[in-house]
Protein backbone atom coordinates (compact mmCIF):
# COMPACT_ATOMS: atom_id res chain seq x y z
CA UNK A 1 0.00 0.00 0.00
CA UNK A 2 2.65 2.49 0.96
CA UNK A 3 4.89 1.35 -2.26
CA UNK A 4 1.41 2.41 -3.96
CA UNK A 5 1.58 5.62 -2.54
CA UNK A 6 5.33 6.54 -3.38
CA UNK A 7 4.61 5.44 -6.72
CA UNK A 8 1.66 7.92 -6.95
CA UNK A 9 3.69 10.83 -5.30
CA UNK A 10 6.37 10.03 -7.50
CA UNK A 11 3.94 10.26 -10.52
CA UNK A 12 2.05 13.28 -9.70
CA UNK A 13 5.70 15.27 -8.64
CA UNK A 14 6.37 13.84 -12.41
CA UNK A 15 3.47 15.91 -14.24
CA UNK A 16 3.60 18.91 -11.97
CA UNK A 17 7.80 18.78 -13.03
CA UNK A 18 6.58 18.44 -16.62
CA UNK A 19 3.96 20.88 -16.53
CA UNK A 20 6.20 24.02 -15.42
CA UNK A 21 8.95 22.35 -17.92
CA UNK A 22 6.40 22.78 -20.73
CA UNK A 23 5.05 26.05 -19.40
CA UNK A 24 8.66 27.23 -18.87
CA UNK A 25 9.25 26.69 -22.75
CA UNK A 26 6.13 27.86 -23.75
CA UNK A 27 7.06 31.32 -22.12
CA UNK A 28 10.79 31.48 -23.66
CA UNK A 29 9.19 30.40 -26.89
CA UNK A 30 6.33 32.96 -26.90
CA UNK A 31 9.25 35.65 -25.79
CA UNK A 32 11.48 34.66 -28.66
CA UNK A 33 8.24 35.12 -31.17
CA UNK A 34 7.25 38.21 -29.50
CA UNK A 35 10.51 39.83 -28.92
CA UNK A 36 10.83 40.83 -32.67
CA UNK A 37 7.82 41.58 -33.09
CA UNK A 38 7.36 44.41 -30.05
CA UNK A 39 11.00 45.72 -31.29
CA UNK A 40 9.04 46.38 -34.57
CA UNK A 41 5.90 47.61 -33.13
CA UNK A 42 7.75 49.94 -30.78
CA UNK A 43 10.33 51.60 -33.66
CA UNK A 44 6.91 51.98 -35.83
CA UNK A 45 5.37 54.04 -33.02
CA UNK A 46 8.18 56.10 -32.61
CA UNK A 47 8.13 56.93 -36.12
CA UNK A 48 4.92 57.84 -36.40
CA UNK A 49 5.58 60.03 -33.46
CA UNK A 50 8.26 61.83 -34.90
CA UNK A 51 6.52 62.14 -38.10
CA UNK A 52 3.50 64.07 -36.74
Amino acid sequence: MSSLLAATNKTVSCIKTGVIAGAVSVCGLLTMVFEPLEAFFVRGLNMIYFLF
